[in-house]
């Protein structure tokens, strides 16, 4: 796993322009971190939650989280 602002990567897909992040994060904070810094950067179209719940891990309690990110066109992309 790797740590992104607070929260551990869990797994990505990746299709086209659409980028799926599957993370935890030990606070409920970190999660609205991540989406704001996330929304901010001009790489992401758009960002939005899919899911959140609530899990253990090691007695450890964390929030397991989907973000799905829709990049940007290509600098030099032609507009329609």
């Amino acid at each position: 796993m790797s740590s992104i602002e607070g929260a551990w990567l869990e797994s990505f897909d990746f299709e086209g322009r659409n980028l799926g992040l599957r993370l935890l994060a030990l606070a409920p904070i970190n999660v609205v971190d991540l989406f704001l810094k996330l929304s901010k950067i001009p790489e992401a179209e758009s960002v939005r939650f899919k899911s959140q719940q609530k899990t253990k891990i090691k007695e450890h309690e964390l929030t397991r989280f989907i973000l799905l990110i829709k990049l940007s066109p290509p600098l030099g992309a032609k507009q329609q």
